[in-house]
């Protein structure tokens, strides 16, 4: 489970640098921090410090627990293809996730442009990418 534990904070963290790249370069408007953020502060807070805090420690949880998930996913259905698994899910957190995030947050919304659900698309691949990348280093068969 420790293992599940740092996978998942080491992927996050591949994620966020891709993140912060996308959000450098305009195409994304928003860091996810400040997405995760929104579960439990209106808009008009998220660009505080303290927000971002609150966004990183629920994103850090998230994705730890994602990478415990994964460490199941990968013992349950074997380490074949592990890479297309990977991305998909990371694909599949990408639209549970934050899909769900989206529609139960709807009243208290940031309005995206559709570059910069991409850029929480293509982030979320990185990240399912990035869980087969360290689960290849740390998980031994």
């Amino acid at each position: 489970m420790a293992v599940g534990v740092s996978i998942g904070i080491l992927a996050n963290v591949i994620r966020l640098l891709l993140d912060y790249i996308l959000y450098y370069f305009g195409i994304a408007r928003v860091l996810f921090w400040q997405i995760a953020a929104l579960q439990f502060l209106p808009q008009e807070h998220i660009q505080e410090p303290l927000a971002m805090f609150i966004g990183a420690v629920a994103d850090m949880t998230v994705a730890a627990s994602l990478g415990v998930v994964f460490c199941y996913f990968l013992d349950y259905f074997g380490r074949k293809y592990t890479y297309l698994k990977g991305g998909c899910f990371g694909l599949l957190t990408w639209v549970l996730v934050f899909g769900i995030f989206i529609w139960i947050n709807r009243e208290n919304l940031i309005v995206f442009r559709p570059s910069c659900v991409l850029a929480i698309m293509i982030s979320h691949l990185a990240f399912g990418l990035a869980l087969t990348f360290f689960a290849d280093i740390f998980l031994k068969d």
